[in-house]
């Protein structure tokens, strides 16, 4: 998307470098959505809208409704529904189900707010706009940050650098309070810390 092309409300930024003012701007995520598409138009994958995305809806809508989820341009690229549904049913049952989930969105008393998908762009040290959206923000009653990022795919090195690029981001956003980042995937059951992690 050009920077003369305005932005619809439904428009999926496709996060290619843009150059502005000699500003390098990179996405937070090695693939982005519409890469992902073309893979699996190509035949990697079985339907172009994957099972996270539908997972990532739903905790932010708080709803079991997966099918409501799906969008006006979603229908095209479904090649097999119900094998769809099943596998964001399954990982979005596996992620409820984590400990610190049942936690954090049980309204526990430690926690003061919650945000979903909240987009950023962040200046890096070494000049670069990095630029990515939260899949999930905490505030703690303690005041410590904390952002959470769900993952339904089996772990990898990647994931790890993204939470460090997402936790140097919500340092950023508040600087003068801990933040802690974690990743917490559908089918494994594990968490990754970094607590206090700040920008100098």
């Amino acid at each position: 998307m050009s920077d003369a092309e305005p932005a619809g409300e439904d428009a999926v930024d496709d996060f290619t470098p843009l150059v502005a003012d000699g500003v390098r701007r990179v996405p937070a995520t090695a693939g982005s959505v519409l890469q992902q598409r073309a893979s699996r138009v190509a035949g990697v994958e079985g339907s172009s809208i994957e099972a996270g995305v539908l997972v990532h809806r739903a905790l932010e809508a708080g709803t079991d409704d997966l099918e409501a989820l799906l969008r006006d341009d979603d229908w095209a690229e479904i090649d097999d529904l119900a094998a769809l549904l099943a596998e964001a049913r399954d990982a979005l049952t596996s992620i409820r189900m984590h400990p610190d989930v049942v936690e954090i969105f049980g309204g526990g008393a430690s926690i003061a707010w919650r945000r979903h998908e909240v987009p950023f762009s962040w200046g890096s040290p070494d000049g670069t706009v990095v630029r990515g959206t939260f899949d999930c923000l905490v505030e703690h009653l303690s005041g410590v940050i904390e952002v959470l990022e769900f993952k339904t795919g089996q772990p990898a090195s990647e994931h790890q650098r993204q939470r460090e690029a997402y936790v140097a981001a919500a340092q950023a956003l508040f600087p003068q309070r801990p933040v802690q980042g974690r990743l917490i995937y559908s089918s494994h059951f594990q968490t990754t810390f970094d607590r206090g992690v700040r920008l100098t």
